[in-house]
C-alpha cells in the first residue's frame, strides 16, 4: 500500500490537481506507517532476550532515527537537484526570442492591458512575472512527482529485504520461566 500510495501521488501530481485528490493516497500512506513500523519494531528486536531488550530498542530507535534524518537529507538534496535539472530545462524553452514564447507574452500583455487598466511597459512586465510563475510552479511539481516516483522504488527494493527479517516465535510460558530462574544457564 505505501508503494502504491506513492505511484499514485506521483502519477495525479500536475499543476492543476485539486488538494482533495491527495487525501487517498496519503491516507494510504498514514495507515502503512501506522502498521509497519511497529512490526518492524518487533522484527528487529523480537528475538532478543528480555534482558538485552532495552538495549535493542535503543539500538533499534537510535538506528531509525539516523535513518530517517538521512532520509530527509537525501530527499532535500534530490529535490534540489530535480529543481536545478527541470528549471534549466524548462526555462531553455521559453526564450522570448523563441516565436511561441514572444507570441504568448504579447498575448498575456494585451490582455493585461485591456483588463487591467495598466500602461504597455508594466503590462509587459507583468506577463514576464506570469509566465516566470507559472514555470516556477511546474518546476516545483515535477521535482515533486521525482521525488514521490524514487520514495516509490526505495519501498519497492525494500520489499526484498523482507525475507531476511526473522519471524517472531513466543517464548511459551516454560521457556521465559527457565530464563528468569536461571540467568546464566543455556536456553532448552
Amino acid at each position: 500500500m505505501l508503494i502504491s500510495s506513492m505511484l499514485l501521488l506521483y502519477r495525479c501530481l500536475t499543476t492543476s490537481t485539486p488538494d482533495g485528490y491527495f487525501l487517498l493516497p496519503l491516507a494510504l500512506y498514514a495507515g502503512c506507517l501506522t502498521t509497519l513500523l511497529p512490526s518492524i519494531a518487533q522484527g528487529a528486536v523480537g528475538k532478543l532476550e528480555p534482558r538485552s531488550q532495552l538495549d535493542g530498542v535503543s539500538l533499534y530507535l537510535t538506528f531509525r532515527q539516523l535513518g530517517a534524518s538521512l532520509g530527509v537529507a537525501l530527499l532535500t538534496i534530490l529535490l534540489e537537484k530535480r529543481e536545478t535539472l527541470h528549471s534549466s530545462r524548462l526555462f531553455e524553452h521559453l526564450n522570448p526570442a523563441n516565436e511561441t514564447t514572444a507570441a504568448a507574452l504579447h498575448a498575456m500583455s494585451q490582455y493585461l492591458g485591456v483588463n487591467s487598466g495598466t500602461e504597455a511597459s508594466g503590462t509587459s512586465l507583468r506577463s514576464i512575472g506570469l509566465l516566470t510563475e507559472a514555470g516556477s510552479r511546474q518546476v516545483e511539481v515535477l521535482s515533486y512527482a521525482d521525488c514521490f516516483l524514487f520514495m516509490a522504488i526505495v519501498g519497492a527494493v525494500a520489499l526484498l529485504f523482507i525475507p531476511l527479517v526473522a519471524p517472531f516465535v513466543p517464548t511459551t510460558k516454560h521457556t521465559a520461566e527457565h530464563a528468569t530462574r536461571f540467568p546464566d544457564l543455556p536456553k532448552q
